[in-house]
């Protein structure tokens, strides 16, 4: 499902655009961090796969206006909703903090508890509102839906983030998602992550339960 979070007067969005604090950067996390997420993934045993190593962010934007990075990250709580009929669930999840990225990837386990997305940064500072964010994706289960599409706003004094978490088990689809965000006059980014079978990346939902066993 779509979330969004609420930050300097911006709607932000589990399909989201998010923004996140101007004092994060891309590369959030200190060597340490880095070296202990390399030690709990090799204790989890969850090794990535020669297909997700091999793989490459899937990204198409035009570098001089936007700083783009993907990744995945632990599912949010949220603190309301919002109406979005265009989308699987009928709504947005709203939540309060911009997640963390757990690693910067596009290669995504099929696995309840986790999302995944594209933060966004307007280079010079420009403002976008509306945007349609658009995400299509292999046919869930039981509904047969592979487009879900809603409108929010990128930009401004701070960033983004459009994203999505796997709340139930029919939005697993494995395969390729597709996101893009366009306004009326022109396709801002477009953004590729693989869906895979569990085993063939890391067990992050693992990592956000806290189970180094698993």
């Amino acid at each position: 499902m779509f979330q969004w979070r609420y930050q300097h007067g911006i709607q932000t969005s589990s399909f989201y655009l998010i923004p996140w604090d101007q004092s994060l950067t891309f590369r959030e996390t200190s060597l340490f961090r880095d070296v202990f997420m390399l030690f709990r993934l090799t204790v989890l045993g969850c090794f990535l796969s020669s297909a997700s190593s091999a793989a490459t962010l899937s990204l198409a934007y035009d570098p001089e206006r936007l700083a783009l990075a993907q990744g995945v990250y632990c599912k949010q709580e949220t603190v309301d909703t919002l109406a979005a009929p265009n989308t699987e669930a009928g709504e947005i999840n709203l939540f309060e903090r911009s997640p963390d990225f757990l690693a910067e990837t596009n290669v995504i386990p099929a696995l309840l508890g986790i999302g995944f997305g594209i933060k966004v940064e307007t280079l010079d500072g420009a403002f976008y509102d509306p945007v349609e964010v658009t995400v299509t994706h292999p046919p869930f289960q039981h509904t047969g839906t592979t487009t879900q599409r809603y409108m929010s706003t990128i930009g401004g004094t701070g960033g983004s983030i459009v994203a999505y978490s796997f709340d139930i088990p029919r939005e697993l689809a494995v395969g390729t998602w597709t996101f893009t965000v366009s306004t009326m006059d022109e396709t801002l980014y477009t953004a590729t992550f693989e869906i895979v079978a569990p085993g063939q990346a890391p067990n992050y939902a693992a990592l956000c339960a806290g189970d180094l066993t698993s």
